[in-house]
């Protein structure tokens, strides 16, 4: 006769007032890997999709902010000069405002999400100054944002988490 007990420990993790910058790059990463999960396995439902693509681009804009707050350092212009930031940040602003006023911006949305074998695929569609639309595909757009950002960090001597 063999008995078997097991406890559960409790804790409470607590979080500074003044949130890390790192804080959002570990969403921005995490984001990126359920998109690349979406491209795998597929068998989501198109606005599941939508919403994690979304909030990908968006919360990627979003690291421009916790950057400038917490080192300073204009990460804004970084997105504003960057060519594919700028989608990024065309998709965030988009999906936040629901229409850009300004030509000079860009405009961008989630145009299709199809089911492939291999998994789902999502295109960005984006366009500027009344231009034609030109497609991405997100997840292609997600690396190279990601890309994009790990060599802001490198010439501005920023650490993010692994």
């Amino acid at each position: 006769m063999a008995a078997a007990s097991a406890m559960t420990a409790y804790g409470t993790v607590e979080y500074a007032r003044v949130r890390p910058w790192a804080q959002k790059w570990t969403e921005v990463t995490a984001l990126l890997a359920e998109i690349e999960v979406i491209y795998r396995q597929g068998a989501r439902g198109n606005e599941d999709v939508r919403l994690v693509v979304e909030n990908f681009f968006g919360v990627c804009r979003e690291l421009a902010d916790w950057i400038k707050q917490t080192t300073g350092k204009d990460a804004i212009a970084y997105v504003h000069a960057h060519p594919v930031l700028r989608i990024c940040d065309g998709l965030a602003q988009t999906k936040k405002h629901h229409t850009r006023d300004n030509v000079a911006s860009i405009t961008a949305r989630i145009s299709s999400i199809g089911g492939t074998p291999q998994g789902e695929r999502v295109m960005v569609a984006w366009s500027r100054g009344g231009a034609p639309e030109r497609k991405v595909d997100a997840l292609d757009l997600a690396c190279r944002c990601v890309a994009a950002w790990r060599g802001y960090f490198g010439q501005e001597g920023l650490n993010p988490p692994a």
